[in-house]
C-alpha cells in the first residue's frame, strides 16, 4: 500500500497498516474506558442532574482506506466523527440518534440544554430535540467542505464540498 502524506508518498507495509490499525483501537477503547469513570463519578457525586458532557472528535479517520490516512477529504470515513452527549438534558439516556447532525449544532443545543437564549447568527439548530426523542425525523441533509490541496500545501486551489442525506452523499 503506499500512503500519501504531506511528504509525498511512502510505502506502508501491511504488518506496519495493521499495527497502526490496532493502535487506533486501542485508543478508542481506552478513552471509552475513562470517560465511563468520568460518567459514573458525576453519578456517584449526584452532578449528573447539573452538567452536560459532551465528546467529539474533529474528524473522522481513515485507517487506510483508499490509501488514505487521517482527515483528508470529504469522503464519508473522514467527515463522520462521534458526538456524544450524556448528563443534564439528555433525556433518551443510552440511545442513538437516527438524525443528521453537524458540529454546527453544538452550540445551539448547549445553549438550549442550559436555557440559555443561543445568539441569532448561529448556523446550526439545537438538538435537545433529539436528546430526548431520538428517533423523530431531524435534518434532510447535511454539508462539509475541505480545502485542496490538503495539509497546507500551497496556495490551496479550491474547496471540496460534500452534502450528505440519509441515503447518499454527493462529492465535489
Amino acid at each position: 500500500m503506499v500512503v500519501s502524506t504531506d511528504m509525498g508518498k511512502r510505502p506502508i507495509t501491511p504488518e506496519k497498516t495493521r499495527e497502526l490499525i490496532r493502535a487506533y483501537y486501542a485508543c478508542t477503547t481506552y478513552t471509552d474506558t475513562q470517560i465511563g469513570k468520568v460518567l459514573d463519578e458525576l453519578d456517584r457525586k449526584g452532578l449528573t442532574a447539573n452538567t452536560t458532557v459532551v465528546l467529539l472528535g474533529d474528524h473522522g479517520w481513515h485507517p487506510g482506506e483508499h490509501s488514505l490516512w487521517a482527515k483528508t477529504t470529504n469522503f464519508e470515513l473522514d467527515t463522520r466523527a462521534p458526538l456524544i452527549m450524556a448528563g443534564a438534558g439528555v433525556k433518551a439516556r443510552g440511545q442513538q440518534a437516527a438524525g443528521l447532525v453537524e458540529f454546527v449544532d453544538l452550540y445551539p443545543t448547549l445553549c438550549d440544554v442550559c436555557g440559555l437564549a443561543a445568539p441569532s447568527h448561529l448556523e446550526g439548530h439545537s438538538m435537545k430535540p433529539l436528546l430526548e426523542k431520538p428517533m423523530q425525523p431531524w435534518k434532510q441533509a447535511v454539508f462539509s467542505q475541505f480545502p485542496r490541496p490538503y495539509r497546507g500545501k500551497k496556495p490551496i486551489q479550491g474547496m471540496g464540498y460534500s452534502v450528505r442525506t440519509e441515503r447518499y452523499r454527493h462529492t465535489e
